[in-house]
């Protein structure tokens, strides 16, 4: 993909602490939007990794394989959902304060 290996070491690791980092900005600042924003951003671009991964597994004939990459395609998408529910929260929020 782009001339990189996506399964590679050093990317998976990347992607480990990013989705950390991401986390737990999330946890300790849920009033920064933008945090949220990125980390919706981020889980759907590895939802749609997930979903690759699927299409892979199946022409692979590893339907187990794929169940699991499904799995965490829609484990992705949900934190992806949540990140965009708690910004618009968080936004609603400030708006009555701001009136």
């Amino acid at each position: 993909m782009l001339g990189t290996d996506p399964e590679s070491t050093p990317l998976v690791v990347l992607a480990i602490v990013a989705s950390l980092l991401l986390a737990a900005g999330c946890w300790f600042r849920p009033e920064w939007r933008w945090v949220l924003a990125v980390t919706a951003f981020a889980m759907a671009a590895f939802a749609v990794l997930d979903l690759r991964e699927v299409i892979h597994q199946l022409d692979e004939s590893d339907t187990g394989l794929a169940s699991v990459a499904g799995a965490v395609a829609t484990l992705h998408v949900a934190a992806a959902v949540t990140a965009v529910i708690l910004a618009r929260r968080s936004r609603q929020r400030e708006a009555p304060a701001a009136a």
